[in-house]
C-alpha cells in the first residue's frame, strides 16, 4: 500500500517559493514522461486505478522506463492511498508498445502479465501522454517530491510526501507552507484523474 500526502499548489510563483524556502539544496530532479493505457472496457478505471509507463530522465544517467500498476486508489483530505506495483522494463520495448498497444498480450514482463490474466482486457487502449518534472528534497527527514506536470490543457504543480504517517506529514507540512506564504489546498485527484477530465 502507497500512502502518500498530495498538496497542490496555487501558482508558478508557490512552487518557486518552496524551492527558496527549503533549508537544503534538492538531491535529483527528475524528467518524467507519463504514458497511460486502459483496457477497452475501461477495466482500470472501473478498478479505481491505473496502468502506466513512466520513462524517467536523471543527469548523468541513462533513462529507464518503469511500469505502475495501481488499484483501489482513495484520496481524502490530501492523503492518498493505493495499492502499488512496479517493475523495470527495457526503454526499446516500451516504445513500441505504445505504437502498437496489442504487444501488451504478448510481453514476456512478468506484471504485464499479471495485468493480461488479471484484467483481461479484450483489447489496450493508450490514453495518452503527459510529462512532469519532479524536483526531490531531503525535508524534515522525509523524501518531498515538488512536481511541475505539463497537461496539454495547462500546468500544474503539487508537493508529495510517502511516509507511514500522512497525518503527522501533513501537519508539517501545513505549518511550513503557512509559513512560507505559499498558497494551497488538499489534492482532491490523481494526475490520471487530472488528465482525464482535463482540470
Amino acid at each position: 500500500m502507497e500512502v502518500e500526502v498530495k498538496l497542490r499548489l496555487a501558482s508558478r510563483e508557490d512552487h518557486d517559493r518552496v524551492v527558496k524556502s527549503m533549508p537544503t539544496k534538492f538531491t535529483t530532479v527528475l524528467e518524467q514522461e507519463n504514458v497511460y493505457f486502459d483496457g477497452n472496457q475501461e477495466e482500470f478505471r472501473k478498478a479505481k486505478g491505473g496502468f502506466r509507463f513512466r520513462f524517467v530522465k536523471e543527469e548523468g544517467k541513462e533513462e529507464k522506463c518503469i511500469i505502475t500498476v495501481k488499484e483501489g486508489h482513495e484520496i481524502s483530505g490530501g492523503i492518498s492511498r493505493t495499492s502499488e506495483t512496479e517493475e523495470e522494463i527495457d526503454t526499446s520495448e516500451a516504445r513500441k508498445i505504445i505504437k502498437s498497444p496489442s504487444l501488451l498480450f504478448s510481453s514476456s514482463s512478468p506484471l504485464i502479465k499479471h495485468v493480461v490474466t488479471k484484467f483481461k482486457p479484450a483489447e489496450f487502449v493508450c490514453l495518452g501522454t503527459f510529462s512532469n518534472t519532479r524536483t526531490v528534497f531531503d525535508w524534515e527527514g522525509y523524501k518531498l517530491e515538488l512536481d511541475e506536470t505539463r497537461y496539454e490543457f495547462g500546468t500544474t504543480w503539487e508537493i508529495e510526501v510517502e511516509s507511514t504517517e500522512p497525518e503527522v506529514v501533513a501537519q508539517k507540512l501545513d505549518a511550513f507552507l503557512k509559513k512560507n506564504n505559499i498558497g494551497y489546498q488538499h489534492s482532491k485527484k490523481s494526475k490520471l484523474a487530472n488528465f482525464m477530465s482535463k482540470k
